[in-house]
């Protein structure tokens, strides 16, 4: 993961045309970054991030947005806290702060932290690169390790009561399954779409059952 957060870096300066100090951006990564996706987590962590940064290359992207869109991904779980619904608003305001010590452009620095808020799936990207970094987040959904991942996020909610857990995931997988479509790219519609719908219907299957008895 160090290779690829200094491929970014390299090519970060190059998009931007700005002068990112090598030891700057080193000690983000080794004192910031992996501190944030190792404490108390789970799923969220930075295999999540690899796994993200893996789906991105299924989308061909120019130089500077395919940029743009790493950068949102590596910050947007930077914060993540089970208990909180301003996870997304919290990793936004962390990236801006690394934006502004980076010198990225103000303007990119807002679009960017815009695409880390869209990460919250509240509302339906309309553009392209908020529509890529909500797939690629829920890329995982079509992992053949769907179950390890919520057997994680399980994990993340352990402070919850099975009967609360139930309720709650429940809830949001009868959500998912009720869109129209659960990837808003034309890429991902065609290639996970199906695996997803099947994945959560698997594991609601077996909340019901849980519930029932």
């Amino acid at each position: 993961m160090k290779a690829r957060w200094d491929s970014l870096i390299k090519r970060t300066r190059n998009v931007f045309d700005i002068n990112i100090d090598h030891m700057f951006a080193s000690s983000i990564y080794e004192r910031y970054i992996v501190p944030h996706y190792t404490e108390d987590r789970y799923y969220h962590t930075l295999r999540h991030i690899q796994a993200t940064l893996t789906a991105l290359t299924d989308f061909e992207l120019s130089p500077i947005d395919r940029v743009k869109v790493e950068l949102g991904l590596w910050f947007h779980d930077i914060v993540y806290d089970s208990t909180k619904t301003d996870n997304e608003e919290q990793s936004a305001e962390h990236f801006a702060k690394f934006a502004d010590y980076a010198r990225i452009p103000m303007k990119d620095m807002v679009e960017i932290s815009n695409l880390i808020i869209t990460t919250k799936h509240v509302q339906v990207p309309t553009e392209i690169l908020p529509s890529i970094i909500c797939d690629c987040d829920l890329a995982e959904l079509a992992s053949p390790y769907y179950i390890v991942n919520a057997i994680n996020v399980r994990k993340e909610y352990g402070f919850l009561t099975d009967k609360e857990w139930i309720k709650g995931r429940t809830e949001f997988i009868e959500g998912m399954l009720d869109k129209e479509h659960i990837y808003h790219t034309g890429e991902y519609r065609t290639m996970l779409e199906d695996t997803a719908r099947q994945n959560l219907q698997k594991e609601l299957d077996t909340l019901t059952k849980h519930r029932d008895h």
